[in-house]
């Protein structure tokens, strides 16, 4: 978790198994790390560390996208 600045989770869950015991507990701690910063920002951070990255738009998203607006897909 490099990219997340802080100690890996792998050091306490080091198998999916474990990950998945202690659900709950992973995704709190990754939940409060990644919402120190917006969606943008952890985009840049993780494709800098080779991991591909993208955003997930919601719908009004998606329809905002310029790419969609240009193409007339939604009239």
């Amino acid at each position: 978790m490099a990219s997340l600045k802080r100690p890996a989770l792998g050091g306490r869950y080091p198998l999916f198994a474990d990950r998945r015991d202690h659900r709950a507990e992973v995704q709190a701690e990754l939940q409060a790390e990644l919402a120190k910063d917006d969606t943008a920002a952890w985009v840049a951070a993780l494709r800098e560390a080779g991991i591909p990255a993208s955003a997930v738009n919601d719908v009004a998203a998606a329809l905002a996208d310029p790419q969609v607006q240009a193409r007339e897909v939604i009239e």
